[in-house]
């Protein structure tokens, strides 16, 4: 009887609304945290990038400084006759030659593995978003 009774007051529906509204009120609590968990990690993550491609201005600004002081030494270097008791001078110019174009490398290397770097970071903000 108290079942019936129950049925026809309503507090049976009553009740589980109420249980119902709490487990969907907990479900929705914690999807929204996770959304702003991911939009913190997206905000870090285009930080980074910003950091990353401003470090490559920078890399390949300093590329075209060495590449125009190579430049530079390497006209001076052909413009001048140097007569042959100056070996030692042209090696060494050589060698300072050679030291630019290894550092040239290293960051022509360093400005692409950058931008390499760069465009991934890209790539997985444009999947996450």
């Amino acid at each position: 009887m108290a079942k019936w009774l129950n049925t026809f007051t309503g507090a049976e529906i009553a009740r589980k609304v109420d249980e119902y509204t709490e487990v969907v009120g907990t479900i929705l609590l914690g999807l929204h945290a996770d959304s702003q968990k991911q939009q913190k990690q997206m905000d870090a993550h285009s930080q980074s990038i910003q950091t990353l491609q401003s470090l490559q201005q920078e890399q390949a600004d300093a590329l075209q400084r060495l590449q125009h002081d190579l430049q530079t030494l390497r006209s001076t270097w052909q413009a001048q006759q140097y007569p042959h008791n100056e070996v030692d001078a042209l090696q060494q110019l050589q060698k300072q030659m050679d030291a630019y174009e290894r550092i040239v490398l290293r960051l022509r290397w360093q400005c692409a593995l950058a931008y390499l770097f760069t465009l991934i970071m890209g790539l997985i903000l444009w999947i996450v978003k």
